[in-house]
């Protein structure tokens, strides 16, 4: 008789928080290098694309949002022949907020779009297209 053992160990997952980490820390250094400036004792990022040169195209201020907040969008973007959008999103990824069809060059957003004070990430969206991506916190 032929008995045969089999050495069964447990194997356990590495952790996916370091990696979460490391991602955001990525998208927040690489990706996201926004452009500070000063406008009426404020502080406002600003950021850019390639397709516009080196103008800037959205500007979203006061960052952090404390009750509401103002998106500017650069004139260079033509708004009646152009499909323009803005999508929040939390640090999860899932869509928190969107602006559609936007109309005017500068709108306003309030603290209440967003359900929690946290980090938010947007995408400014030109004809179906990522055009800009920036965050905002929101206290």
């Amino acid at each position: 008789m032929l008995i045969s053992y089999v050495n069964i160990t447990k194997v356990t997952p590495k952790p996916m928080y370091k990696t979460f980490t490391y991602l955001l820390l990525f998208c927040a250094i690489f990706m996201l290098s926004p452009k500070l400036t000063v406008a009426n004792s404020s502080m406002e990022l600003a950021f850019t694309d390639a397709r516009f040169g080196d103008k800037e195209i959205i500007k979203l201020y006061p960052n952090p949002m404390i009750t509401d907040a103002t998106i500017k969008i650069s004139e260079d973007i033509n708004l009646d022949n152009q499909k323009v959008s803005i999508v929040f999103y939390n640090m999860v990824g899932s869509e928190v907020y969107k602006v559609s069809q936007i109309k005017n060059y500068e709108q306003k957003i309030t603290k209440e779009s967003f359900k929690n004070s946290g980090i938010y990430f947007y995408q400014l969206i030109v004809d179906n297209k990522i055009a800009s991506t920036g965050r905002i916190t929101v206290k």
